[in-house]
Parts: structure tokens; sequence; C-alpha cells
């Protein structure tokens, strides 16, 4: 017999849609704050505030995929409500998404945000 979806708490529901639609539980994609040629910052911003023990907040989590395997991987897991993804080769186009745990279950991952760096030289005029 499959495995039953665990049911998502009110606050996941709330912060995924913005205000309770049930159907779909699939949080925005992360937002891209900075690009430069070695790092992407991403954050998002989910308004649940932080109340009571650490294990009552949302946790996030967000996955890269690789650009050559095409496969994607956990490249961080917490609280905090940005990622500065380091290491990345200039010129190179990422594939990021984000996935929302609360103490009663987690979402479905987030659609793709694509990002390119920027080439390590910038030509100025």
């Amino acid at each position: 017999m499959p495995a039953r979806p665990r049911r998502l708490g009110k606050a996941l529901r709330t912060a995924a849609h913005g205000g309770g639609r049930h159907s779909k539980l699939k949080p925005h994609p992360p937002v891209v704050s900075h690009v430069s040629h070695h790092n992407i910052e991403l954050s998002w911003n989910l308004e649940e505030q932080r109340k009571g023990p650490q294990e009552q907040w949302l946790k996030f989590s967000v996955e890269a995929e690789d650009p050559k395997l095409h496969k994607y991987g956990l490249i961080y897991t917490g609280y905090a409500r940005q990622y500065v993804v380091e290491g990345l080769e200039p010129r190179t186009t990422y594939r990021f998404r984000l996935k929302v745990t609360d103490p009663e279950g987690e979402s479905v991952y987030s659609s793709p945000v694509c990002v390119t760096t920027t080439s390590k030289f910038t030509i100025r005029s």
C-alpha cells in the first residue's frame, strides 16, 4: 500500500499561496537577489512569523540542478530566508527550487528559477 501524503499545516498552506488556497501546495520559486560570476544569492519571503520553539518554525530546503548531469541535489536546509550559492562557474545557467516544511508536513518543490552567472570579466565603456 503506498504511503499517504502527510497533511500540511495552515501556516504552510498560507505561506505557499498567500491565503489558504488548498488545491496546490507549492511555494513560489526562490527570488534571485544578486548574481556574479561565481555566486548567486537566493531569497524567499514567506509571511509566517517565527513564534514558539524552533521546531514550530517553517524550514526551507533548496535544491540545485547539476548543469551537466541534469539532476537535482540538496544544497541548503534550514530556517534562514536567504542563501548564497558559491563556487559557481562563470556564464553558466543554474536552476534552483524551494521546498517548505512545517511541523505537519512538507510542500512539493516549487517550479525552478533559472539563473545565469555573469562572465568573469566585465567590459566597461
